[in-house]
């Protein structure tokens, strides 16, 4: 059981967050610290508070609805340290519904509610697999959105350092002493299929390139519909290879650099400050 892990998940994911923010492509509108205008309001009128701009929240208020809307939805305290830090920062960033299918996907597909998929990952002997694979699965999910052009490099350098934390925090809980050593691997793996990925994106250009050229050899005046048609089915498809290698590049460099940030203790430094904040919340 992982309770005592709350302060440093939910630093973790406020590290993340930052503070004010209003972009125009976001569709959850004003936000403050991951909380949005329409969740303040929510919270402040159950109270029966009167509204006000979301840029004003208490950190009291703050701390209650981490805890309430995310953390003991999720039953974060029966989660076993790691996949406890990535089901609430899914379920913070993309929704307290979003996170348990991603959860669930990552550990093949069991039948049951959030406290069975606890359960579950709490007897699993490949809890770092299950951080790797949620991480993966939520990584797919962000490309699949419409904002992804907008917000998908933040989201995924997100993502990364959330893997790479709860990995690290999968490990301390097993006892490991060697954390370099025990990461090194997955920063070597990541660096592999990063370059690979990046390879396949120049491959692909290259390839479109030649077909391009070999075709202007002929007379396009003598094309029926059908070689258009091919020629187009051909022009897409490299367009959508390359696309995918550049989205796995950027996904395994992001997993890459997270990783050494890992094991040269960089990834929580900076969360000092807020973890003193939240030390004394009860989830």
């Amino acid at each position: 059981m992982s309770a005592a892990n709350y302060p440093r998940c939910l630093a973790n994911t406020l590290r993340e967050e930052g503070d004010w923010s209003n972009h125009p492509s976001d569709p959850g509108g004003p936000t403050m610290r991951g909380i949005i205008q329409r969740e303040y309001t929510k919270y402040r009128a159950g109270k029966g508070l009167p509204n006000q701009s979301v840029r004003y929240i208490t950190e009291v208020e703050l701390q209650e609805i981490y805890a309430g809307n995310y953390w003991k939805p999720m039953l974060g305290d029966l989660w076993p340290k790691g996949p406890d830090q990535i089901v609430f920062d899914i379920a913070v960033n993309s929704g307290t519904g979003r996170a348990p299918q991603i959860m669930r996907a990552a550990m093949g597909n069991p039948t049951g509610g959030v406290a069975t998929l606890a359960k579950l990952a709490t007897q699993s002997r490949d809890q770092a697999g299950i951080v790797k694979r949620a991480c993966a699965r939520r990584a797919s999910f962000y490309r699949s959105l419409r904002t992804f052009s907008a917000f998908g490099r933040g989201w995924l350098a997100r993502n990364a350092r959330m893997e790479a934390i709860g990995v690290r925090m999968v490990l301390e809980a097993q006892g490991v002493s060697d954390m370099a050593g025990a990461l090194k691997g997955e920063v070597t793996g990541a660096r592999v299929k990063a370059k690979r990925a990046g390879q396949g994106a120049a491959g692909t250009g290259g390839s479109a390139g030649a077909s391009g050229g070999a075709l202007t050899q002929a007379d396009p005046g003598a094309w029926d519909w059908t070689v258009w048609l091919a020629l187009g089915l051909v022009a897409i498809g490299a367009v959508a290879l390359t696309l995918a290698c550049l989205y796995l590049w950027r996904k395994h460099g992001e997993r890459a650099k997270a990783y050494a940030a890992a094991i040269a203790g960089e990834l929580e430094t900076d969360i000092g400050s807020v973890l003193a904040k939240v030390k004394g919340a009860a989830p």
